[in-house]
């Protein structure tokens, strides 16, 4: 609620900008709060976001050839329609210009 409240009188931008500074301070106060309880105990600390920092991001060729595929099918395909319906290859179609989604 308060995100859309944001929204209606600021810009995208400045809200995700925001969002991101205030998800940075967070992580920087938890982290150096470890290390001053790692400095206080004397103890092996670890970073609190190893696990994540250890994920694996990378797809396999299998992934990205798939994601690939259908980035293509669908710039190509959004691409033949608008082709069709700003050179007016249908009247009525480019008078209506609906979503291709929506039934007709």
């Amino acid at each position: 609620m308060v995100t859309l409240l944001c929204l209606s009188h600021f810009s995208i931008i400045s809200v995700v900008s925001y969002l991101s500074l205030a998800a940075l301070c967070l992580t920087i106060s938890l982290r150096v709060y470890k290390k001053a309880l790692q400095a206080v105990h004397r103890g092996e600390g670890e970073n609190p976001f190893q696990a994540h920092l250890d994920a694996d991001l990378g797809l396999s060729k299998e992934q990205l050839e798939h994601y690939t595929e259908r980035v293509v099918f669908y710039c190509t395909s959004g691409a033949q329609n608008l082709r069709r319906l700003f050179l007016v290859e249908d009247l009525v179609d480019s008078i209506k210009v609906r979503h291709p989604c929506t039934p007709s």
